[in-house]
């Protein structure tokens, strides 16, 4: 690791990937004088990291329910104040899934009741950005 991160000038990590994060095992430090704080055993959600994004897009698409935090954000915030957004920036996470993946992983693979995936794929944006209608 310590060749590696002399010969890119950059910091490296050795990570593992667990359930939509990334922890960090093992981290050589970068020579130059600005690069990332991160050290052992810390966690990143995964599409906040380089790594982690490389990871992400390996996954299988029938995985990506499983671990989808989309259902915490829901819940924790509740689909009254929740939008499916298309393609940006999941395009850039995990770019293996087309569009109509990450519809269909909303429309039919997250456990959300009618209610809220109702809320989530349309009525709450339409409140916030077209109450008269």
């Amino acid at each position: 690791m310590e060749e590696l991160a002399l010969g890119s000038r950059e910091t490296v990590h050795l990570t593992v990937y667990d359930w939509g994060e990334v922890e960090i095992l093992l981290q050589t430090g970068s020579p130059e004088k600005v690069c990332i704080h991160a050290s052992p055993g810390m966690r990143l959600p995964a599409h906040c990291s380089s790594l982690g994004k490389v990871l992400l897009a390996g996954i299988v698409f029938s995985e990506l329910a499983q671990w989808s935090s989309a259902v915490t954000i829901i819940d924790t915030y509740g689909p009254e104040r929740c939008v499916w957004g298309s393609n940006f920036p999941n395009a850039l996470w995990t770019p293996g899934f087309s569009y109509a993946e990450h519809l269909r992983l909303f429309t039919d693979e997250l456990p959300l009741g009618s209610a809220a995936r109702a809320r989530v794929l349309g009525e709450t944006a339409r409140r916030l950005w077209f109450p008269h209608l």
